[in-house]
C-alpha cells in the first residue's frame, strides 16, 4: 500500500513538473511585443523635417528670419512645444504626435490611415491650449500602408509667424490654412 501511494505521489509531481515545464516553454518562446512595437501593415508612416526661418534651414528673407539674435529661432523666440498634426484631403484630423522640442527639427509619425494627407506643424511658445504661434503646412502627401512616406524629408515643412498669415489673423484656425 505505501508502494501504490509514493507511486501516485511520484506521478503526480511529474504531471506538476511537466505542465509547469510546458507553460514556461511557451511563455517564453512566445511574442511579447507592447502595441507600441507592433508594425501595422494597414497603416504608413510620414517622415518630416520643419525649416524654421532665420536658422540657415528656411527662407531667410522673411522679417522674422531678420530679427533673429542669435540665429537659433527656437531659443529666440521661446518656441517650448512642437506638435504635428496630420489631416486627410477631407481636411479630418488622422493623426497627432505627441509634444516636441522645437530643436528636434525633424520627426516620424507612425499608424497613419493610407491615402492623400497633409501635415500642419504647430510651435508654441508658453500655453499649448492657446493658438499656435507659428505654423506651417506641407502640401498633399501620399501615405502608403506599411511604408514610410520621406517626402517631407527632402522638401521640409517651412514655419511661418501666425502674424503673417492673414487669414490666421482673421480669426480662422489651424485647420483653415489648407486650400
Amino acid at each position: 500500500m505505501k508502494y501504490v501511494t509514493t507511486r501516485n505521489a511520484f506521478l503526480k509531481l511529474k504531471w506538476i513538473f511537466s505542465t509547469m515545464i510546458s507553460v514556461l516553454l511557451i511563455l517564453g518562446c512566445s511574442e511579447n511585443k507592447s502595441d507600441s512595437d507592433k508594425v501595422s501593415i494597414d497603416t504608413g508612416s510620414i517622415s518630416f523635417n520643419v525649416a524654421w526661418p532665420g536658422s540657415g534651414d528656411g527662407d531667410e528673407t522673411s522679417g522674422v528670419a531678420q530679427r533673429a539674435l542669435t540665429g537659433n529661432v527656437c531659443q529666440d523666440f521661446g518656441i517650448a512645444t512642437v506638435i504635428a498634426k496630420i489631416y486627410n484631403a477631407s481636411d479630418v484630423l488622422n493623426k497627432q504626435s505627441p509634444n516636441w522640442r522645437c530643436s528636434d527639427r525633424s520627426g516620424t509619425i507612425s499608424g497613419v490611415s493610407p491615402g492623400q494627407m497633409y501635415v500642419i506643424i504647430e510651435g508654441y511658445v508658453e500655453n499649448i491650449d492657446a493658438s499656435p504661434e507659428w505654423l506651417g503646412q506641407s502640401g498633399s502627401i501620399q501615405v502608403v500602408a506599411g511604408q514610410t512616406n520621406t517626402d517631407l524629408q527632402t522638401n521640409p515643412i517651412v514655419m511661418a509667424h501666425t502674424c503673417y498669415l492673414p487669414q490666421y489673423r482673421e480669426g480662422m484656425g489651424s485647420g483653415d490654412l489648407h486650400a
